[in-house]
């Protein structure tokens, strides 16, 4: 499935719970499996790769941001992130413009352990 960029106050919300490092819940579906699963972790990096963004769980779990249903309660929801270049007069979905940044640790892996059960 294509990717679709989030909100961008949640984007915001995913970098503050990687710069404070403390543990959340997280709700996501992997690309496999539809039913929501659920996690406690801490998120330990947030970033873009190939035009898609991830973030990377503290217990080694890589998921695509659009694969998420909520993190600590609060849901995706608002106008996915762009970036309005002036000069040339872009409108293109942020993860559309942003470098891709290699994440810290090693290689992404769509789900490597860290749920702890299903959301239902």
């Amino acid at each position: 499935m294509k990717y679709r960029p989030i909100a961008c106050d949640f984007h915001d919300r995913l970098l503050a719970h990687a710069t404070l490092r403390r543990t959340v819940e997280v709700v996501y579906r992997t690309a496999e499996e539809p039913t929501p699963r659920v996690t406690h972790d801490r998120i330990v990096d947030v970033y873009t790769r190939r035009g898609e963004e991830f973030l990377r769980l503290g217990a080694g779990a890589v998921i695509r941001l659009d694969r998420l249903l909520g993190v600590d309660g609060v849901a995706p929801d608002g106008a996915a992130c762009r970036l309005l270049d002036a000069q040339v007069g872009v409108d293109a979905p942020l993860a559309d413009v942003l470098p891709d940044v290699e994440p810290e640790g090693g290689e992404e892996v769509e789900q490597q352990g860290g749920a702890q059960g299903e959301a239902g």
